[in-house]
């Protein structure tokens, strides 16, 4: 009995001093007698939590890590290095992170370089690295296999040896003339004036050119594709080489036949850069210099010839503004307006399911979309507009039936564009604003919305009591809602602008909120803060409620709200 209790006593003491142990030695260590982990091979801290490895100048590590791990390793970089790198190689699917940090280790809240290693290789590069130990970790954001490599440069040491193309400077290329690039590897053609270079480039290849402008004029770059499947995007920048990113004019349409056109460019040397957005085959050609110059740019409807526009066939006006035949649906047509300019189509969708009017802007700029039923529209003159600052959008004309409807593009700022036209059974303006259901093609308003898209809010008024505070942006509407006493009655609605003149439009519609088209009466003066409607009601058998809507006139003196009060007064007969 006694070696029994001598031999549990040794175990419960030998089980004491493994709880002793910080963590119990995180599973990769030993808990000595005295209380202290001894760790396995790669592993430190006090409770052998830490897994940190020593790797050397060229050399690769193949690891494991677990989701939500930490592995670090130490790298010794010596005096006088240029270039510090760590390449990390992930192995089987997973997501592992890339932190490095001097002198102490890299948690996902304190590092000096990140790659959170979206793809299957990611490194980071520390240029001049300061002398002593920097730590690389890599944190198992999924748990996976992976390698990882630590590369440390000294002396002139250049991307792909500067391509045989230029000289290494350090860590730089200096390229040679007609070569570009981070590694000089890619060539730089000269575009001169008014004649053409046929090329082809890959998928995700760039095909560079430059060309020099000496007096300040128009350049206009024309591309013309020769692969059926192929698409190709143009961008120009000024005393630098373009990008997906930096640049100062593009064209990315899809369109096999695209000119890029820039108005009174300043002197300098300008890169132009093909991208490949599928592989294809073209012709270029740069125009500058004395170019002759037409009104408008010839709308890209035609060519400029003695400063007169020669119209492509089915375009007609002076700068080709006009497509004479009707828009055939579905199709894209390329435009372009400058400033305080138009370009005018039509279409007869001879449908009852709702128009489409799309336009997306190419190079910047700003255009603005006019539609109305029977002829040209104009700034003061629509049935539907979007003078918005988005570069891609969209009208929609509800039931435009048999009527011919005619869409006018002005440049509020000079812009180049496409435009197509469609119908839609299910499209409703503005997706009725997320203040309404689209429904069969109408906007089912939200309570306390009104308009063709909900967009404007619904307010009540009360007979004979003003409404103050409110306020109006230009060309936006608010709407209020008003119900005459009895069937036959005088209605009164007056608005006073509080600090501008005539800076509101006031109209008065029975039974639905009004548009600038649609209305019962208006007030639409200029010279006065005062508005007002008055006319006599007859509701009876009919809708006795009236909509007033307040708009901030398109010629408002100021892009702030315009403040008003309203009253609307019914009186008993």
């Amino acid at each position: 009995m006694n070696r029994i209790f001598v031999a549990a006593l040794l175990l419960a003491l030998a089980a004491l001093a493994a709880a002793d142990c910080p963590g119990g030695c995180s599973n990769h260590g030993n808990c000595a007698s005295s209380g202290v982990c001894q760790c396995n091979t790669y592993y430190t801290g006090t409770d052998c939590s830490i897994y940190e490895r020593t790797v050397s100048n060229g050399q690769t590590v193949s690891n494991s890590v677990a989701n939500h791990e930490w592995q670090f390793y130490a790298i010794t970089v010596p005096t006088g290095a240029d270039e510090l790198t760590v390449h990390v190689h992930q192995k089987t699917p997973g997501d592992a992170d890339l932190y490095l940090k001097q002198g102490s280790y890299p948690r996902r809240d304190s590092y000096d370089q990140v790659d959170l290693g979206r793809g299957d290789d990611f490194e980071l590069s520390q240029i001049s690295p300061e002398q002593g130990v920097w730590y690389a970790g890599v944190y198992g954001f999924f748990g996976c296999d992976y390698d990882i490599s630590v590369t440390i440069q000294s002396g002139d040491h250049c991307p792909n040896d500067c391509s045989g193309h230029g000289r290494c400077q350090g860590l730089e290329c200096t390229c040679n003339d007609g070569w570009v690039g981070e590694d000089c590897s890619s060539a730089v053609k000269h575009l001169v004036s008014q004649q053409s270079m046929s090329e082809s480039v890959a998928q995700a290849e760039w095909k560079y050119y430059y060309l020099d402008i000496t007096n300040e004029n128009e350049l206009r770059i024309i591309v013309n594709e020769t692969t059926e499947a192929g698409d190709s995007d143009i961008y120009v920048r000024k005393d630098s080489m373009p990008s997906l990113w930096e640049f100062d004019y593009r064209d990315s349409s899809i369109q096999h036949n695209y000119q890029l056109t820039v108005d009174g460019v300043s002197r300098g040397t300008y890169f132009v850069g093909i991208y490949g957005y599928r592989a294809t085959s073209y012709r270029i050609e740069a125009q500058y210099g004395a170019l002759e110059v037409c009104e408008n740019r010839c709308s890209d409807h035609g060519e400029c010839s003695g400063r007169v526009c020669s119209c492509m066939a089915g375009y007609s006006g002076e700068s080709c503004e006009n497509l004479d035949a009707a828009m055939t649906l579905d199709k894209w047509y390329p435009g372009f307006v400058r400033d305080n300019s138009w370009n005018y189509y039509h279409v007869a969708p001879a449908s009852a399911d709702n128009l489409v009017v799309s336009v997306r802007q190419q190079s910047g700029g700003d255009c603005d979309l006019y539609v109305k039923a029977g002829s040209p529209p104009s700034r003061f003159d629509y049935e539907a507009r979007d003078v918005s600052f988005d570069q891609e959008f969209e009208l929609v004309v509800e039931n435009p039936q048999d009527q011919t409807w005619y869409i006018g593009v002005f440049g509020y700022q000079q812009c180049q564009y496409q435009i197509r036209s469609h119908t839609s059974a299910s499209a409703c303006p503005n997706s009725c604003s997320h203040h309404g259901q689209c429904v069969s093609g109408r906007c089912d308003c939200q309570s306390g919305w009104a308009g063709i898209d909900c967009a404007a809010p619904l307010h009540h008024l009360s007979n004979g009591v003003p409404r103050t505070g409110d306020a109006v942006g230009m060309n936006h509407w608010q709407y209020y809602k008003f119900e005459v006493v009895q069937d036959s009655s005088y209605l009164t609605v007056e608005v006073l602008e509080t600090n501008t003149i005539g800076n509101i439009w006031l109209y008065v519609n029975q039974g639905a909120p009004p548009t600038l088209s649609d209305y019962t009466d208006s007030s639409t003066d200029m010279d006065t803060p005062n508005h007002a409607v008055y006319f006599r009601t007859n509701a009876a058998g009919q809708d006795a409620n009236y909509y007033v809507g307040v708009y901030g006139s398109p010629l408002a003196s100021s892009s702030s709200p315009i403040a008003y009060t309203v009253i609307a007064y019914s009186p008993p007969l």
